[in-house]
């Protein structure tokens, strides 16, 4: 499974990192967290971890910080892109500025891409009936939900789409109920302040499952384990 934070604000994108990392070590206690950077790289790393799967831990964390300046390091990455896709790892490639051709590599097999530039608002694109959709499962309304749903299926909206404003969402709940401002969760304070008001009605374990199905959802239906829209509609009704 991959993931890949990037962008020319490499505050940002380490912050942003460590975030997910975080999120994931508490989903995942029992996993080992393995970070490279340019003085641990080796030439053989991805060989050896990337076939590794520990039997009480058979999900790692694998963070790939900033080493495209490395040009062998580089190479190797996008040579095992496809490995990076399958395992049952969780890899994540956290990069400064991209070529364009690197990010289409990376985007082609990456399960999330987010980009986070200086002085840049990368603006949303998604219908505004997804974001009603996610506001209502976290208002609990599973009623409304499910005739959104309905709504979002009669006009053609892309799983994909829907998946992706979900996570979001459920990532912005997340970050919410477990820290005490819109700065230290570093999300924009209309966001902060919308998933502040059902706060209370979530724990941090809740959403951290709800991330969790969000996530196995998306990659198992990319592997043709399960119908990827009646799982996000099942979603709907709990």
């Amino acid at each position: 499974m991959l993931y890949v934070i990037h962008g020319t604000d490499t505050d940002k994108v380490r912050k942003k990192t460590t975030q997910l990392v975080e999120m994931l070590q508490k989903k995942r206690p029992d996993a080992s967290l393995f970070r490279v950077n340019q003085d641990t790289w080796r030439e053989d790393f991805l060989e050896e971890i990337i076939p590794s799967i520990s039997l009480f831990s058979p999900k790692n964390i694998i963070v790939l910080d900033f080493l495209f300046d490395n040009e062998e390091a580089a190479k190797k990455i996008i040579d095992n892109l496809s490995h990076l896709k399958e395992t049952e790892h969780v890899c994540i490639v956290a990069e400064g500025k991209l070529t364009k051709e690197e990010l289409k590599k990376l985007t082609a097999k990456a399960e999330k891409v987010e980009e986070h530039n200086k002085g840049e608002v990368i603006q949303k694109k998604e219908s505004p009936k997804t974001f009603a959709l996610a506001s209502a499962l976290i208002e609990k309304n599973n009623r409304k939900a499910f005739e959104i749903f309905q709504e979002l299926q009669k006009e053609g909206i892309p799983t994909e789409e829907i998946h992706g404003v979900l996570w979001w969402q459920f990532k912005a709940l997340y970050l919410t109920v477990t820290t005490k401002s819109a700065k230290e969760a570093d999300l924009n304070p209309f966001v902060y302040s919308n998933c502040k008001r059902v706060a209370n009605n979530w724990s941090p374990e809740v959403v951290s499952k709800y991330l969790e199905r969000l996530m196995d959802m998306y990659h198992k239906a990319h592997r043709g384990g399960l119908d990827f829209i009646a799982e996000l509609e099942l979603l709907t009704l709990r």
